[in-house]
């Protein structure tokens, strides 16, 4: 293989590729197929232009970092490269903070790397397509759901005729490792799986059902399946055709021309073929609205030969509600780390980002001395549009002019005795340099506990933090009190000197202004120092 030129051996580069394997030997290209990821792991690894984006490298280690946080917490058995479009930039999300040193900068270089190999599409329309839950970014409010983890308790196997297909097992599923399967066998029969307890439906809602199902049935078409409801507690069927709504519908129609002759269905609409991996469906129940309803996932088989059968994964009747809040800043994604704490102290007035259009946080930039001024004296006297004290005509530090832009804001700090400044001989406040994690713990620790707080004596609980260090009992205190997780455990480090970003800023103020109603987080290490740009 050529990850940096996957065609060069036949493999496709990207998910459109004339290279890209349709046929169902291989395991439906399961190897030849790899050279999309391939060429993608190339690109976040090394960097490159290719199919008009261009990434930045990020280096073999967080990239390999990024890979095994996906593959032991993001993907299950029945992912698909869509799943891995999604668990990858999700899965670098994850890592910020953490030992690789990863920021939203290097997960943009993850996001365009899958882009430009056409991860998230389809290798030709409609070939195993997914529907989303709701519309336009809508919450789902369930009236019924089933990942099949917990066993088969809503669930009641039985057949038309024969045998039945159908059973709970473990493996080839889209969350956790349950699922319904029904067995596509070497046996004439008509069997179900059916849910065996109505589900009611609010008079006047927009209900909908959704689930997931990957399904290979006997070529050409001699085996099949389809989904059927109940109004009335069981007693009788009808086809849910007519109420499907989005996603993969119904594929075919069992054969009537070339068969066995003991298919009891031929000629009947159905799931026929092969769905190439999971997929998904939704149904439109308004039209059921204000009754009771159930369904069932029913196959029929012939005598002769065999394939893989249906498997079906979280089943869902829900209705939808408003969609989540759009995030404030455009540069903190709705599932960023820090997005609570960054637009709590947004609403509260705070903070007022570092660009305005588009609004911006800059989250990775290092908060440097003089945007510390401006937080501390925001957190000692609430949102505050300008600094508490009217700037004096003669400056206290050499080194920032009443010019300077945030002269006001450090004048007031000193005045109110937060900082002594960095150096005596002249007196310098040093605006421009870097804030570190030690610094953070003291201004913090005032606003949280006033200008005359001291913290106890150090106990010498960090590996990296001496008994004999300024700021020992402030990182020993910053910890303790919930302003700061250490960064490392095994040994326990503080890393003191290392830069503190605007989001670690952000999360500082939260919790030594009292949380404003946040959950209390628990304070995992995060293995690291925090991220920087």
């Amino acid at each position: 293989r050529d990850m940096e030129n996957p065609p060069a051996y036949g493999d496709p580069d990207n998910m459109t590729s004339a290279n890209y394997w349709f046929g169902e030997t291989d395991n439906g290209g399961v190897h030849t197929n790899s050279g999309v990821n391939n060429k993608a792991v190339y690109l976040m690894t090394d960097g490159g232009s290719f199919n008009s984006y261009t990434i930045s490298g990020i280096g073999v280690d967080k990239v390999a970092g990024i890979y095994y946080e996906v593959q032991t917490t993001l993907l299950t058995s029945g992912s698909d490269y869509g799943d891995l479009y999604n668990a990858l930039y999700q899965g670098c999300l994850n890592l910020i903070p953490g030992p690789q040193g990863i920021t939203t900068v290097d997960c943009q270089q993850v996001r365009d790397a899958t882009v430009a190999v056409e991860m998230n599409l389809e290798p030709s329309l409609g070939y195993n397509p997914d529907v989303e839950i709701c519309q336009a970014g809508g919450q789902p409010i369930d009236l019924f759901v089933d990942d099949l983890e917990a066993g088969a308790g809503n669930w009641s196997f039985g057949t038309v005729s024969g045998t039945s297909s159908w059973s709970l097992v473990t493996g080839y599923a889209t969350s956790g490792t349950g699922l319904l399967w029904g067995n596509d066998m070497f046996s004439s029969s008509d069997s179900f799986a059916a849910m065996n307890m109505d589900t009611a439906l609010p008079g006047g809602s927009q209900p909908y059902l959704h689930f997931n199902h990957a399904f290979g049935f006997e070529d050409p078409d001699y085996d099949g399946g389809w989904l059927e409801y109940s109004t009335n507690g069981g007693s009788t069927w009808v086809d849910a055709a007519p109420l499907f709504d989005d996603g993969l519908g119904y594929t075919g129609s069992i054969n009537t021309v070339i068969g066995d002759g003991d298919n009891t269905h031929t000629g009947r609409s159905a799931f026929v073929g092969d769905s190439h991996g999971y997929v998904s469906t939704r149904y439109d129940l308004s039209s059921l609205a204000g009754g009771n309803v159930r369904f069932r996932w029913r196959i029929s088989t012939d005598s002769i030969f065999y394939d893989l059968g249906w498997f079906v994964d979280d089943v869902r009747i829900y209705t939808c509600g408003s969609p989540a809040p759009t995030p404030v800043f455009s540069d903190v994604s709705a599932d960023y780390w820090a997005r609570d704490y960054i637009e709590i102290l947004y609403n509260e007035g705070y903070i007022a980002g570092c660009q305005t259009s588009p609004l911006k946080y800059c989250p990775d930039r290092v908060l440097n001395r003089a945007e510390s001024a401006v937080f501390v004296m925001r957190g000692a006297y609430g949102a505050i549009s300008d600094p508490p004290y009217s700037p004096p005509s003669t400056p206290s530090f050499d080194d920032v002019d009443p010019a300077y832009w945030g002269y006001g804001w450090i004048e007031s700090l000193w005045t109110d005795g937060f900082t002594a400044g960095c150096g005596t001989d002249p007196l310098i406040y040093c605006p421009l340099r870097d804030h570190t994690r030690a610094e953070g713990s003291v201004f913090f620790l005032r606003v949280k506990n006033g200008v005359e707080y001291d913290p106890p004596p150090p106990v010498g609980i960090f590996a990296d933090v001496s008994l004999g260090a300024w700021y020992a009992g402030w990182a020993e205190a910053a910890y303790s009190e919930g302003l700061l997780p250490p960064c490392q455990t095994n040994p326990l480090k503080f890393c003191p000197d290392d830069t503190l970003d605007r989001s670690w800023a952000a999360y500082m103020m939260v919790w030594a202004k009292g949380g404003f109603g946040l959950p209390t987080p628990t304070l995992v290490p995060t293995s690291t120092s925090t991220p920087t740009p």
